[in-house]
């Protein structure tokens, strides 16, 4: 699936052995998509709304009610969507909304930039804070706790990667301190629970960008679902 500019950017889907002679267009226009832990939806954001489209394609569908925003990214369980809801110029929300539609969750407010990242147990969201910073919150809005930073480090985007078991997460950082790694990109680790220090991996190279975690389905937490949903709650993720 891929998207990125809004005005001229389809998003299609191709088969990943490269065996897809014409795309199927799932959106004449759009960005963010991402594919629903199941497989057969891609939401993704045009024009300040958010959509959700069978992955077969099925014409234009209606915006998602109650999401105007972009960077829609699935919960593990499939049921909530987390993305970054406008809330004025330049300046977003973190919000949650029922994968069906429905009244969104505000979880933090009055940010430049989301990034949002959910834990592999669907339990908690890391986003870009105020400042150089990662933070991560609960899903029903508490615990919101920033992580360690490192000095003229900042977490430049995309979204952070979590560890399977949601102890840690990796981040694409951009320093612009002094010495020879002075405006490069490199790759950190830090521990979710807000302990520690920021854990450089790989500096100084121009091009260190959107690290992603191994995934290790034997060792993945419970998928965590909200009290009065149905799906997913007692199923390890695959």
């Amino acid at each position: 699936v891929y998207g990125n500019q809004e005005s001229n950017n389809k998003v299609e889907v191709a088969n990943s052995n490269g065996t897809t002679a014409t795309p199927l267009v799932i959106a004449e226009h759009g960005v963010h998509p991402t594919w629903a832990p199941e497989g057969g939806k891609i939401a993704y954001s045009y024009e300040g709304h958010l959509y959700i489209e069978e992955a077969a394609g099925a014409g234009f569908p209606p915006p998602l009610t109650g999401a105007e925003g972009g960077e829609p990214v699935w919960s593990p369980d499939g049921l909530r969507i987390a993305f970054a809801r406008k809330a004025g110029f330049a300046s977003f929300d973190l919000g949650i909304v029922p994968a069906a539609g429905g009244s969104p969750t505000t979880l933090t407010s009055g940010l430049q930039f989301i990034y949002p990242s959910w834990s592999p147990s669907g339990s908690q969201v890391a986003y870009r804070g105020t400042g150089e910073q990662w933070r991560v919150v609960d899903a029903d809005g508490v615990g919101d706790h920033p992580l360690p930073t490192l000095s003229s480090l900042s977490p430049d985007g995309p979204a952070p990667s979590w560890s399977p078991d949601g102890t840690r997460i990796v981040f694409q950082g951009y320093y612009y301190g002094a010495g020879p790694a002075k405006e490069t990109n490199g790759v950190y680790v830090q521990s979710t629970d807000g302990s520690g220090a920021a854990i450089p991996l790989v500096q100084g190279e121009k091009y260190f960008t959107a690290p992603a975690w191994r995934p290790n389905p034997a060792s993945a937490p419970q998928v965590f679902t909200p009290a009065g949903a149905s799906a997913g709650a007692s199923s390890p993720l695959q």
